[in-house]
């Protein structure tokens, strides 16, 4: 074997064994950086943090764990130089991206920080992640109209599904007490993910009792999706909502309005629209019919 090529096989497995090396005692630096940072000594644990980053530009532990210990220190513009140079070396990286604009967030920077935004949207046209970051990071800051028009510009970006950033949208108009505008957005989630259900509930859930009426309603809509509807159904059942007496529900039960005595769930399935005697024998009987509602499938 020549030479060089046996020169060039020593350099690079002593260069693999400094990396192994030095991966246990990075490890090791993050793990007491991150105990000095519970004990409160936030400079001590910057100290830690940076010390890693001059061994490793990259190290996402020790970026985040400075973004936990720099505001108390008042010294946050410090970051950015340390993870522009990270995001410049690993340019891919979502998470890298959305430190870069909370960090312009928290120094104040709405110009740079719509920059940096677009920047990623344009090397990621598909990913909602642009946008959602985005707004995070100005709803973080209080920010919320501005955040809204993000969701919304990133909505009509990716094609202007209402189900696009729908979580997202819903979760901020529940922190601006929008209950109506919040139940909007998770019938359209729902719609197009079933998973998201549970937590639609739960988060619907916490509807302040005056304003239940009106989310019921913006969920009950003519276009209603059954999935919204549904939790529409839930909606009622957290609360002690009498059902809807109008003459939708009375021409869906085929009764007079459900009487107080009734389960809590009939009264939420009439109030969200259903059918007050849902069931397998009855939905048979009205297939047979042929005057089945679509909540009996098929």
């Amino acid at each position: 074997m020549p030479r060089s090529l046996r020169a060039g096989g020593a350099s690079l497995a002593f260069t693999l064994l400094l990396g192994l090396l030095a991966a246990p005692l990075v490890g090791q630096a993050i793990s007491q950086g991150f105990e000095l940072e519970r004990a409160g000594r936030y400079a001590d644990a910057a100290a830690v943090y940076l010390t890693t980053l001059r061994t490793d530009p990259a190290n996402l532990p020790a970026l985040l764990g400075l973004e936990r210990v720099l505001p108390p220190l008042s010294r946050v513009a410090e970051l950015l130089p340390l993870v522009q140079r990270a995001r410049e070396r690993v340019p891919d990286n979502g998470t890298l991206r959305g430190l870069e604009l909370r960090v312009y967030a928290q120094m104040n920077e709405p110009d740079s920080l719509e920059a940096a935004a677009r920047r990623w949207a344009a090397a990621a046209p598909r990913s909602d992640a642009p946008y959602r970051e985005w707004a995070l990071a100005l709803a973080d800051r209080r920010v919320f109209d501005e955040a809204r028009r993000v969701l919304l510009l990133g909505r009509r970006a990716l094609g202007g599904s209402p189900a696009t950033l729908a979580i997202e949208v819903a979760e901020l108009e529940q922190r601006v007490e929008n209950w109506e505008g919040a139940a909007r957005e998770w019938g359209h989630a729902v719609a197009v993910l079933a998973d998201l259900l549970p937590n639609a509930s739960s988060q619907m859930g916490e509807t302040p009792a005056p304003q239940r009426t009106r989310v019921v309603a913006a969920l009950t809509g003519p276009d209603a999706a059954p999935r919204a509807r549904r939790l529409a159904a839930d909606v009622c059942s957290n609360s002690r909502l009498p059902a809807l007496r109008h003459r939708r529900s009375r021409r869906r039960c085929g009764a007079s309005p459900i009487s107080p005595g009734r389960s809590r769930r009939r009264r939420a399935i009439a109030c969200a629209g259903w059918p007050c005697r849902v069931g397998p024998s009855w939905c048979r009987r009205r297939l047979r019919s042929g005057r089945a509602p679509k909540q009996c499938g098929s």
